[in-house]
């Protein structure tokens, strides 16, 4: 059997050292006094990006590792106690045009500056799920369309336009899906495929469906996606990095 593969980070292990090249021009970090003293309603979070800028209003220091690094829950270890409670705003801004993932870099930097916040990867077995073709008709319409890969909600369904595995993949560990694990691509299926997900009957019912899967009480993810488009996700464990937090301070620097 071939090594099983996580797709959506590949890191090396060790220190992690933001480059000083991938830095925002200029930053504002404020400690966000109406979320960090709780209650309500107040522990709504934004992550808005642009070209150029990334915006983040009433985040908490673990949302912004998880955001900086594309990491989840499951792969941040070693943090205080006040790195999911005490809450900031961050306003950032490059000095020109630049890509998500240079943003992310870039936040490294401001995070490690600001925060003094030093991390380091190491690879961990984990549970995953991997996705696999079951030993049923497989059903899935290789794609025409040149379109980003692409999901939205229907009468009913999530559709799916010019997927391939791995964004798929991707999508069944996300909201709303929302798979209790990482899912990595064992299909061997190349290219962008087109299918959907019928959850319900209509739109009203499919928002209630994919809440009830939200809260865990919706239906199995596994068994739909093997009943419905011939694919299998069956648990097994992989080595995923995880991100060790070795120093951070509450009160960052100045701005």
């Amino acid at each position: 059997m071939k090594p099983l593969v996580f797709l959506s980070l590949i890191l090396l292990e060790g220190p992690v050292v933001p480059s000083l090249a991938q830095t925002f021009d200029v930053a504002s970090v404020r400690i966000n006094t109406l979320g960090s003293g709780g209650g309500e309603g107040r522990t709504d979070e934004t992550i808005t990006s642009s070209a150029g800028s990334l915006i983040l209003k009433n985040v908490t220091l673990a949302s912004c590792v998880k955001y900086a690094w594309t990491v989840r829950d499951f792969q941040v270890t070693g943090e205080p106690d006040w790195f999911s409670t005490k809450r900031y705003d961050i306003w950032a801004k490059a000095l020109g045009p630049a890509a998500d993932a240079e943003l992310r870099k870039m936040l490294q930097s401001l995070l490690a500056e600001r925060f003094q916040l030093r991390v380091r990867l190491e690879p961990k077995q984990l549970p995953v799920y991997a996705l696999v073709v079951a030993r049923t008709t497989l059903r899935l319409k290789t794609s025409a369309g040149t379109d980003p890969a692409s999901m939205r909600p229907a009468e009913g369904v999530l559709e799916f336009r010019n997927t391939s595995m791995p964004e798929f993949a991707e999508r069944l560990a996300s909201r709303p899906l929302n798979l209790d694990r990482p899912v990595v691509d064992e299909t061997g299926l190349n290219g962008g495929y087109d299918f959907s997900l019928k959850f319900a009957n209509n739109t009203v019912e499919l928002k209630q469906a994919l809440e009830d899967i939200e809260r865990g009480t919706g239906p199995s993810i596994l068994s739909v996606v093997q009943e419905q488009l011939g694919l299998k996700l069956e648990p097994r464990k992989a080595p995923l990095p995880v991100l060790v937090v070795e120093h951070a301070v509450e009160l960052p620097r100045e701005n």
